[in-house]
């Protein structure tokens, strides 16, 4: 007989109940394979998209109508700024080379035959009248003497008589206008901040089909310069007018900032393109250059000059002042995309926060589906009137698995987990049974009211519970004082001898704490007996249909509850009498304490069985 007592063995784990299933163990709930994603990622994604998709249609719109829009403004106000030099060009040297003309043909000839400075002041004075916009008008007789009125303030005027013959610039015109069939224009070059630098118009007067006399008309271009730029302020350009390739009409500046090139190359470019001169449709022209350093854009048309002679109006600026617009239109499709960032950053941010118990409730899922329990109040509760609802159900679902567990042991519901949910089948195996029973729970019963009774097997069976199932073993029923456990099924361990004997060691163990502390408040203890057996037994579904037992049945069962009430006949008055059968000791071996109690034919069984007791 082996006197050797070992302590006793532990498991792996710690703690009552079953450990929760493994996570590969939920494989059967869905299926292998698939890819799944977070809902707050798929959440924020979807919002993502679709504000995405509508701002970058918008965005899109927006760019192209102000970039349209931007254009169109251009074109319109360039062709407005056209339209001003025109009309400015058309009231003031067309109107001018008009009067010239009428004053040829009306006054000429009677200014010629009196040859009175008062009658041609007079008529001077009433062509500067007519036409507030000229600076100078005059008239010139064969003998080369000037009878000229010029204005001299805004409301003064001063005449003039002088000779002019050792003036080369009247002799080069005086020349002209006597081989000339008609009015002669050309500009007189001077600084354009003063009267020097203006068109002049001649028309000349014959007597006798003999060169007589010129009526002239002066228009500063600095007066005309100043009214062509007002109008191309709106467009931050500067207006010019050109009547050549190299002559340059009207030019606050292009000159200045390309050279003679820049006004080449406009008339070329005009010439190139063919632009017509119709004025009801007049034809424009577009032109991007780099005059200086700097790039320029330029609008142009033609117009009618001065003798029915085409030039090109028009008027140029900056790109940058473009680009300025654009710009604006980039800053406000680069705002949109930034408030599109910041309304995606929300939505991830209010997708968390919206999914959050979600997540933590399929977190939880995961545990319970895993029977373990420890999930119960991880669901928070929510504003929103779905997520709180699942919150409420979810928390009554894990107290309903709670009760739930208390009547079906937890190794069974793990292994049917493990079988994807489908039926444990009927088998025999090999199985360690356990039969416990309260010695003289007769007498007990007697001396207790039923409620104490009850707390009395409540709290035994809370103690055995605890060390059957630390065991790995499974509790197959209580049946009055009695307890039934085995070990083996529905979960194949090792060794099921040994564990069934490791807890009821640590049975004997806490039921001698429990008699220490019913001892102190005077109450009796309580003695139990504990039969071990190993053998085969059919374990499954045993039942009706719609009631099935999970259980084991053969006559290994009858064996062991047998080999439990022999220890009526040699218990001791201690928490415990173990005692095993010799299929029990054959699996321990010597790694229990153990001594023989004797042979006894049980009930049912001709051939003896041998009994042995586990010592402490």
């Amino acid at each position: 007989m082996n006197k050797i007592d070992p302590p006793l063995e532990e498991p792996a784990r710690t703690g009552p109940g079953a450990e929760p299933l493994p996570p590969e163990s939920l494989s059967g709930l869905s299926p292998a394979g698939r890819t799944t994603v977070r809902l707050s990622v798929l959440l924020s994604a979807m919002v993502a998209v679709i504000l995405i998709t509508a701002v970058g249609i918008v965005a899109w719109l927006q760019w192209s109508a102000a970039t349209r829009s931007t254009e169109d403004l251009r074109q319109e106000k360039a062709a407005l700024v056209m339209d001003a030099i025109e009309q400015e060009l058309s009231q003031v040297l067309l109107a001018a080379e008009m009067l010239i003309e009428r004053m040829a043909v009306i006054w000429g000839p009677r200014a010629v035959r009196s040859a009175d400075a008062t009658e041609i002041e007079r008529v001077l004075r009433t062509a500067l009248a007519a036409a507030p916009r000229l600076s100078r008008v005059a008239f010139v007789n064969a003998d080369s003497v000037e009878h000229a009125l010029e204005r001299d303030g805004l409301d003064q005027h001063r005449f003039t008589q002088s000779e002019r013959a050792d003036d080369p610039h009247y002799r080069d015109v005086l020349q002209r206008l006597q081989d000339a069939s008609g009015a002669i224009r050309f500009r007189r070059q001077g600084e354009q901040t003063t009267s020097t630098d203006a068109f002049e118009i001649w028309d000349p007067v014959s007597r006798n089909g003999a060169f007589a006399g010129a009526w002239s008309a002066t228009v500063p271009v600095g007066d005309l310069t100043r009214a062509l730029t007002n109008a191309a302020i709106a467009l931050r350009g500067v207006p010019f007018v050109l009547g050549g390739p190299q002559e340059i009409v009207i030019d606050p500046g292009l000159s200045s900032a390309g050279g003679a090139a820049a006004l080449e190359t406009l008339w070329s470019l005009a010439i190139d393109a063919g632009l017509a001169s119709d004025d009801d449709d007049p034809a424009e022209g577009l032109s991007q250059m780099t005059l200086g350093g700097a790039d320029f854009v330029a609008s142009y048309r033609w117009v009618e000059g001065l003798g029915g002679e085409p030039w090109l109006a028009g008027v140029w600026f900056k790109a940058d002042d473009l680009a300025a617009l654009q710009d604006r239109n980039t800053i406000a499709v680069l705002a949109g995309l930034g408030v599109l960032f910041g309304a995606v950053i929300l939505c991830f941010f209010m997708g968390n926060a919206l999914t959050r118990p979600l997540v933590r409730g399929a977190e939880a899922s995961r545990r319970l589906a895993a029977m373990d329990l420890t999930a119960a109040g991880t669901v928070p509760r929510s504003r929103i009137r779905e997520i709180d609802d699942l919150s409420r159900s979810f928390a009554m679902l894990e107290k309903g698995l709670a009760y739930f567990e208390a009547y079906v042991p937890k190794k069974l519901v793990h292994q049917i987990f493990r079988l994807g949910g489908g039926t444990l089948r009927s088998e025999e195996r090999e199985i360690a049974i356990m039969f416990t029973d309260i010695a003289g729970f007769t007498t007990i019963s007697e001396k207790h009211s039923p409620a104490e009774v009850a707390e009395l097997l409540n709290e035994h069976f809370r103690i055995l519970g605890e060390q059957v199932e630390l065991f790995d073993g499974t509790i197959d029923k209580y049946i009055g004082d009695s307890l039934m456990a085995f070990w083996g099924a529905p979960v194949e361990v090792d060794n099921p001898s040994q564990r069934a004997v490791n807890a009821a060691l640590r049975i004997a163990r806490a039921l001698e704490w429990e008699n220490h502390r019913r001892q102190e408040k005077g109450l009796d203890p309580v003695h139990i007996r504990i039969g071990i057996h190993r053998g085969k037994a059919l374990v499954g579904n045993i039942g009706a249909p719609t009631r099935m037992n999970y259980t084991i049945v053969d006559d290994a069962v009858n064996v062991c509850q047998r080999i439990e009430s022999l220890g009526s006949d040699i218990l001791k008055r201690k928490g415990a009498t173990i005692l095993i059968s010799d299929s029990v000791v054959q699996d321990i071996g010597s790694n229990m304490a153990y001594v023989e109690v004797g042979k006894a034919t049980l009930k049912g069984r001709k051939t003896p069985l041998t009994v042995y007791m586990v010592k402490d």
